[in-house]
């Protein structure tokens, strides 16, 4: 019975940690577009579930960086999170729809702490 209890406890644990991380992860994607987008009046916003990548070195980075600039989606001065030294990155997938009816995605790719967005991947937008 105790190792029954104890079991149970330990799922609830992990199963509440994975939920804190993915709405922690939402939350930093939220601030991210509040502050960085062009256009600010997005509805319907939805996210992908969480997960990790170790295959984004810096060398994407700048590129995914320069890419998502050019596009336009994004201010011009956008403060990016800095890289861990070493460590896999965390991602997550964002959609929302712009005032002219479009269907916008990016995929974010956060720190380790998902408390800063290191950059994000091209985006594009559907009509």
């Amino acid at each position: 019975m105790r190792k029954t209890i104890m079991a149970l406890a330990l799922c609830a644990s992990v199963l509440m940690t994975g939920c804190g991380r993915q709405a922690g992860a939402k939350q930093t994607v939220r601030d991210f577009l509040d502050d960085n987008l062009v256009e600010t009046d997005i509805r319907h916003v939805s996210f992908s579930s969480l997960d990790s990548t170790a295959f984004v070195n810096d060398s994407l980075i700048e590129v995914m960086r320069r890419n998502t600039a050019s596009i336009g989606l994004l201010k011009k001065d956008v403060s990016y999170a800095e890289r861990a030294a070493k460590g896999k990155l965390y991602y997550i997938n964002a959609s929302y729809e712009t005032p002219e009816g479009k269907t916008v995605r990016h995929t974010f790719y956060l720190t380790p702490t998902l408390d800063g967005v290191v950059c994000v991947k091209e985006a594009f937008a559907e009509e």
